[in-house]
């Protein structure tokens, strides 16, 4: 049996005084699927923090990514999207945090933030292309806009949601 990696996913930015970013730590820990072959391997692979972290699109001017040691302690094996799982979730989780605390709407917020220029996968610092030359297969950002922009209406972004009732649970906010 083989089990997706665990992994743990820390976010924290800076915001100028109009609430947008103007820097982001990104640190991500989780075994490397290089360690089914190598038992010493204790970082995730470039080609993993290719899939959303080191290439993440946005107009954020000082980025640093932190990726510290993490020990598999059972074999990982792969079923779809692999690292991009928990990527993509912490991000897009953090970027409707940030555009909640800003009180902004999070598909505009987010449509904001998503550099508006095509980037080559050079520029983005993105050796994980698909084997294929990133001048050849770039990241559109525009595409990504796009999708943003059609999905929002099915998820209901940018449209006032009815709050749930509260549950009793307690919530707080680190300042």
């Amino acid at each position: 049996m083989h089990y997706h990696t665990v992994s743990v996913e820390h976010l924290e930015a800076a915001v100028d005084g109009k609430g947008k970013p103007v820097a982001w730590l990104h640190r991500t820990v989780a075994p490397t699927i290089i360690s089914t072959f190598n038992a010493a391997a204790k970082n995730e692979a470039g080609f993993e923090l290719g899939m959303g972290v080191i290439n993440v699109p946005f107009a954020i001017r000082n980025v640093r990514i932190e990726n510290p040691e993490a020990t598999a302690h059972t074999r990982i094996g792969w079923f779809r999207s692999v690292s991009n799982i928990p990527h993509a979730f912490a991000i897009q989780s953090f970027v409707a945090e940030l555009a909640a605390a800003a009180g902004r709407d999070p598909k505009d917020f987010l449509l904001e933030v998503i550099v508006r220029p095509v980037r080559s996968g050079r520029d983005a610092c993105d050796a994980w292309n698909h084997g294929e030359a990133p001048e050849r297969y770039p990241v559109d950002t525009g595409r990504l806009r796009r999708v943003v922009e059609t999905v929002a209406p099915q998820g209901r972004l940018g449209q006032e949601v009815a709050q749930a009732p509260r549950s009793g649970l307690a919530a707080t906010t680190a300042s």
